[in-house]
């Protein structure tokens, strides 16, 4: 039976004549100081709203009961429990899977190696972790004695030891050249052992050698040495930037399209759009504070080549650093900057601009490590 209970702030004895002459039957009526509680069968809720209207009487539910009631309030909260299941499956999911993979103990292997000799893949769903095996794998490599592997819930943790490293012996016997390990002028010449090639102000070519492997005796004699001392040299950097007075350039229409989905580990759900070319910039952010996945909101804009003029003369400064900050780059360690310059050359359509950088450097090397 499906029945509504009311509540109404009339006094008791005017509502239920009221309801009673209307045909309307009222069942567990309990009196209060502001008026009266009281519950009607479901059917009859309507026609007792209207008869209590008609007389100014104010009413309202305070509660619905039955079967069918009960049915509506479970379904209402069907969404609930389907957030609830989903939210446990993805919780299920989650730790059947590596996030994250701890590497300690290396100091002379990179952790990009060792990860990749441990060969797990991160967010795969169901990812079977033989520890034993990656240990096996680990010790394997060259320059580790030793690994051991333990899964801690979605990270794995790798420690490994490495093995003693091997003493660095210098060669002093075996008879060998220097030679120049790039263009350059020579500044000075200082040999401990060997024969100078070369001398102040002569200029030399990246191959070049500058101190021989042989010493003269008394006798005139040639013994062999390894070639051992130093050779400054003037070296040039350069770095040549090619402009064309005109450039193809990627330029947005205006047109986007925007996507959120979860992200699921090893899975993507993100649909590509119906553009011939588009550049896509990507949010994460977390679903809520209890659930450790994420939603990723992609925005695709679509794109168009465009042919544009390039104002050279705007621009120069800026490509003039961005060459400098190259070259820098380049500049061997203990290397001395002197100077730099650039050269504009004009050629129909195009435009060349040549940097220099002048550094003193050390140019002397082993045969293989120029």
């Amino acid at each position: 039976m499906e029945r509504s209970k009311l509540k109404t702030e009339a006094p008791a004895v005017f509502v239920l004549n009221t309801l009673a002459y209307a045909g309307i039957t009222v069942r567990k009526p309990v009196e209060s100081k502001k008026g009266m509680i009281f519950e009607i069968d479901k059917s009859q809720k309507a026609d007792a709203f209207a008869v209590l209207k008609k007389k100014n009487v104010s009413c309202e539910v305070i509660e619905e009961r039955g079967v069918r009631t009960s049915v509506k309030q479970l379904l209402s909260r069907f969404g609930m429990w389907a957030g609830v299941l989903a939210g446990l499956v993805l919780v299920f999911l989650y730790t059947t899977t590596i996030t994250r993979i701890k590497v300690s103990g290396a100091d002379r292997i990179s952790e990009e190696e060792i990860k990749e000799a441990a060969g797990v893949k991160l967010f795969s769903l169901f990812e079977e972790v033989d520890t034993g095996a990656i240990e096996s794998r680990l010790v394997a490599m060259e320059g580790i004695s030793g690994a051991a592997v333990i899964r801690k819930g979605t990270t794995l943790a790798i420690s490994i030891t490495e093995s003693i490293a091997p003493p660095n012996i210098v060669d002093t016997t075996t008879p060998e050249p220097l030679i120049a390990s790039a263009d350059g002028i020579v500044l000075r010449v200082v040999v401990i052992q060997g024969t100078a090639a070369v001398k102040p102000g002569d200029t030399v070519r990246k191959g070049d050698t500058l101190i021989k492997p042989y010493m003269t005796d008394s006798e005139g004699n040639m013994q062999p040495v390894r070639a051992m001392g130093e050779v400054d040299a003037t070296v040039y950097l350069q770095k040549h930037v090619f402009c064309s007075d005109t450039m193809i350039s990627t330029v947005r229409t205006g047109n986007s399209v925007k996507t959120t989905v979860m992200e699921l580990p090893g899975l993507s759900y993100n649909k590509k759009p119906d553009f011939v070319s588009y550049e896509t910039e990507t949010v994460r952010y977390c679903a809520s504070n209890l659930l450790p996945f994420r939603l990723v909101e992609t925005t695709y804009y679509e794109t168009r080549e465009e042919q544009i003029f390039f104002d050279i003369e705007s621009c120069r400064d800026l490509l003039i650093n961005e060459s400098l900050a190259e070259l820098r780059r380049q500049i061997p360690y203990g290397a001395m900057p002197v100077r730099w310059w650039y050269m504009e050359k004009r050629l129909d359509k195009n435009t060349i601009l040549s940097i220099y950088y002048q550094i003193e450097t050390k140019i002397a090397v082993r045969p293989g490590q120029q």
